[in-house]
């Protein structure tokens, strides 16, 4: 299996939380991890839980983000001013 099939296979679910890529070239997995479509990725290490960074799903995996400042994101409304002159 290449790098496109193993990519192919991950983004074919329709679920996208959390992923795990391990591998001893940590170049090859950064470039892999931009290609994967989850909420979030994890390199030699497991998808865990965090208080300092955000955590959230994509696809039919959640809505909006939870820990971290993206979660108070979630209760304010941002308004949009442009001035001309």
């Amino acid at each position: 299996m290449d790098e496109d099939e193993a990519v192919e296979i991950a983004n074919s679910t329709e679920f996208g939380l959390g992923a795990e890529i391990w591998s001893r070239n940590l170049e090859r997995a950064q470039r892999l991890a931009k290609r994967i479509k989850s909420g979030f990725v994890a390199i030699n290490g497991t998808v865990k839980l965090d208080p300092r960074l955000p955590f959230c799903g994509v696809k039919k995996s959640g809505i909006g983000r939870e820990l971290s400042h993206y979660r108070l994101k979630e209760f304010v409304n941002i308004k949009t001013v442009v001035v001309n002159k």
